[in-house]
């Protein structure tokens, strides 16, 4: 999972995933540590739900994570 990319940063809707192999656990936080989104996805989440702002994604498979910010418009 090192070489995961997300776009589009900014998004509007679908963040889509770049790079991951299997179905991976997704968490979407918000910069005050508050979990707003959860799914298991390979390619793609919606996004479209979730207010402007900067958020925290974390991807977990097994005992890798990997952490990363995105933009929704």
């Amino acid at each position: 999972m090192i070489h995961v990319k997300l776009y589009p940063n900014p998004v509007e809707d679908k963040l889509f995933i770049q790079g991951l192999l299997q179905p991976t656990e997704i968490f979407v936080y918000n910069l005050l540590g508050k979990l707003v989104l959860s799914e298991i996805a390979l390619h793609e989440i919606n996004v479209s739900n979730l207010q402007s702002g900067v958020y925290i994604i974390k991807m977990k498979k097994a005992q890798k994570q990997l952490v990363r910010k995105f933009i929704k418009n």
